[in-house]
């Protein structure tokens, strides 16, 4: 239902306004930290210092979220699941508020490997952009 309630541009607005204030007061306790969401770095936190963009192969997601659901002891049918993905992330590009798209200064992560690998590449976005060793 989320791709549903995310066309209401009072919810978006509602929400990205929690964000902000949550974001606020995380920051007066710590250098940093992560959000995460489909328009985080191109509607909520333009200014970020850091914003990935990371996507996989649908085929992928699909195949992990049919494991996912089978690991917890659901009835998953693959082809359902892919189709649903491709549903939302047409909605989500489509939409009118807020449509999904790539930041301005995101990095892209490809996420259709291995976690670990995944990891790494963040890890050495992190290690270039703010000079971690």
């Amino acid at each position: 239902q989320a791709s549903i309630i995310a066309t209401k541009k009072y919810v978006r607005n509602f929400i990205n306004s929690q964000q902000r204030i949550i974001v606020k007061k995380i920051l007066l306790l710590s250098r940093g930290c992560v959000i995460d969401g489909r328009d985080i770095g191109s509607k909520v936190f333009k200014n970020a210092k850091i914003k990935l963009f990371v996507d996989a192969n649908v085929k992928i997601r699909a195949k992990r979220r049919h494991k996912q659901l089978i690991d917890q002891g659901e009835k998953s049918i693959y082809s359902d699941i892919l189709k649903d993905i491709k549903l939302r992330d047409s909605k989500d590009k489509n939409r009118k508020n807020s449509p999904l798209v790539i930041a301005s200064g995101a990095f892209v992560i490809d996420n259709s490997e291995t976690f670990k690998i995944t990891c790494n590449k963040i890890d050495n976005i992190f290690k270039k952009k703010l000079n971690f060793k």
